[in-house]
């Protein structure tokens, strides 16, 4: 505790040099709960909040997921992709995506989560169904939209991972945390099991012939 409250002189003196003094005592403002369950997450009307997470966080990282580990088996082949292409376009989307994780952090400090958060996924959605569409035409547009919906999906899947350490309290928060990173991980295994089901309906559709530059 000594070493806790020393720590926390410590920070209020970097960050307002005279708010406190060596006699301060800092205290939360929480109760202390000796073990959490999963049931904690739906209490004190916290249900709407855990679901919503849970979903976020399963379509978001399936998604994430799927993109790039599907781009070489869906467009390679006789979809005219060469290896090095299929290699590109998984760099520029998980670039995309790095570059979203940035700057989540960067606007949920600044702004108000959710006004970050839903527009992003939005977006997310509108460009990731886009490169269906873009798969028919020119390589350089396609590269270009799978940049950005690696972009706005990684705004979404780390900004949900920011807001669900703000939304939960300390006692459960690592339960909290803990089960929405599940659901992440459930999201991408039901988004590769999808692809491979989907594969016999995926081969009778027309291939994508992209204009090279």
């Amino acid at each position: 505790k000594h070493s806790s409250a020393m720590r926390c002189s410590g920070v209020s003196a970097h960050c307002a040099p005279n708010a406190s003094t060596s006699t301060t005592r800092f205290t939360l403002a929480e109760e202390a709960v000796a073990q959490t369950s999963i049931g904690a997450l739906f209490a004190e009307g916290r249900t709407i909040i855990t679901l919503s997470l849970w979903a976020t966080f399963a379509i978001a990282f399936a998604i994430l997921l799927f993109t790039p580990n599907w781009t070489g088996p869906l467009l390679g082949g006789e979809g005219g992709l060469a290896g090095p292409d299929v290699a590109l376009i998984v760099t520029v989307h998980n670039l995309g995506s790095m570059l979203g994780g940035i700057v989540a952090g960067w606007l949920m400090d600044r702004f108000n989560p959710y006004r970050v958060l839903a527009p992003a996924l939005l977006c997310g959605m509108i460009f990731t169904s886009m490169t269906g569409y873009a798969a028919m035409s020119d390589f350089t547009l396609f590269q270009v939209i799978v940049a950005i919906a690696g972009f706005f999906i990684g705004v979404g899947g780390n900004g949900a991972v920011a807001l669900a350490a703000m939304l939960y309290p300390t006692p459960v928060r690592a339960t909290g945390m803990g089960w929405a990173v599940s659901f992440a991980r459930l999201g991408q295994v039901a988004s590769s099991i999808l692809a491979i089901t989907s594969w016999d309906f995926s081969s009778q559709l027309p291939a994508p012939r992209f204009t090279q530059p």
